[in-house]
């Protein structure tokens, strides 16, 4: 027998292989669970700028059409807002980034779907960006109701209560100045 000793035993050798094997097997599940995590938190970041701008856009009362009185003497302030009720051409400017409460870290894309025939214009020249490749956007489509009366300047997301009777009730035999219509807005990170 030699009376130095053994330094390692192999005993003590599989031991720590498999005490960094668990370490490693450990630290790799932590950092997996945080890169997920945040790639959540990405998502519901970006879904929720989306739905807010969605929202924001057939529900603010500059960019909504407006229920106006059959009578001169009521005020203007007392006009009824229409939701999900938006003017075929829009006045400028009523859609910006900031009043649909996208930040500046997103950008934005509003457009048609087919069968619509909004005049966004210089209206949404915020959210007229080329649409990338390669990345996350959330794309959110609504049904909204279009309004096609061609009314002059100041006036184009008026209707006045007649006229929404007469959609409302179409054995009237008059015509209807609102249509169904479909949008979609886009939203991605910058």
């Amino acid at each position: 027998m030699d009376s130095r000793g053994q330094i390692f035993s192999l005993d003590f050798l599989m031991a720590i292989t498999v005490l960094v094997l668990a370490m490693g097997l450990a630290i790799n599940y932590f950092e997996t669970n945080t890169l997920n995590a945040k790639e959540i938190e990405n998502q519901n970041d970006l879904w929720n700028a989306a739905k807010t701008a969605s929202d924001v856009l057939v529900n603010h009362p500059d960019i909504v059409c407006n229920e106006t009185s059959l009578f001169a003497a009521r005020p203007a302030p007392m006009d009824i807002k229409l939701q999900n009720c938006l003017p075929q051409n829009f006045p400028t400017p009523s859609i910006t980034k900031a009043r649909l409460g996208i930040s500046s870290a997103y950008d934005c894309n509003i457009s048609n779907l087919p069968g619509s025939t909004f005049n966004f214009g210089a209206a949404a020249n915020e959210c007229k960006n080329a649409v990338p490749t390669g990345i996350d956007i959330v794309s959110i489509e609504r049904r909204v109701v279009m309004l096609t009366n061609e009314l002059p300047a100041g006036q184009e997301r008026d209707i006045n209560k007649k006229a929404l009777i007469y959609c409302q009730r179409p054995e009237l035999g008059k015509s209807c100045v609102l249509t169904d219509a479909n949008i979609s807005i886009k939203v991605w990170k910058k």
